[in-house]
């Protein structure tokens, strides 16, 4: 086979793939571009390995946790890997922060807690208190389990504010802006996803 056989057999196969795949396009969308319950995406089809689409490794992802949710925080830069927050209270021990670490300072040492952090998000939809806008209504299960599902499946860019813009008191962007059903309380919160969960 000649150079140029060879390249019009690699031109007829790319085509080939291309209808295939524009037509498998086509089905998963239907007539108006929206998907249509009933059909596959082209790449879960018998038809993946002739279109381009990377290998299957057969494993099905599992439900996201906490953890997943909170390192999807910390990695989009909405949340601090570590920080801790000084109280001002004197302390000689961890122990007498109840809690939350005895550290030195300038002027002696203090009680520092993890704010706006890894270990502050998890500690919040591990154990979450209650509703802000509520009548001391205590978090769901189901809330904390939409508000893990909700932070997997968005954009970073869309998640909420960055932790440097979180950490400004006055002239705050209002994504964090968390909006009561009552239309009247307002109340500052980690994310887009969160009802509330991470407030701060």
């Amino acid at each position: 086979m000649t150079g140029r056989e060879f390249g019009g057999k690699l031109g007829e196969m790319l085509k080939t793939s291309l209808l295939v795949l524009s037509a498998g396009v086509l089905v998963a969308c239907g007539e108006d571009g929206k998907p249509v319950p009933g059909y596959a995406d082209p790449c879960d089809t018998p038809m993946a390995g002739t279109i381009g689409c990377p290998a299957s490794t057969g494993v099905t992802s599992s439900q996201p946790t906490i953890e997943d949710a909170c390192h999807k925080l910390v990695s989009c830069g909405i949340l601090a890997g570590e920080y801790l927050s000084r109280s001002g209270t004197e302390c000689s021990t961890g122990a007498d922060c109840k809690g939350g670490e005895c550290l030195e300072t300038n002027d002696g040492n203090r009680c520092h807690w993890h704010y706006l952090d890894y270990r502050w998000c998890t500690g919040h939809l591990a154990n979450p208190g209650n509703d802000p806008c509520g009548a001391n209504q205590p978090f769901t299960a189901q809330q904390v389990e939409s508000t893990v599902a909700c932070i997997s499946i968005t954009p970073c860019a869309s998640l909420g504010l960055l932790f440097w813009q979180k950490r400004i008191s006055d002239n705050r962007p209002d994504l964090d802006k968390f909006t009561c059903a009552d239309g009247e309380k307002t109340t500052w919160t980690a994310t887009i996803c969160d009802h509330g969960l991470l407030d701060y």
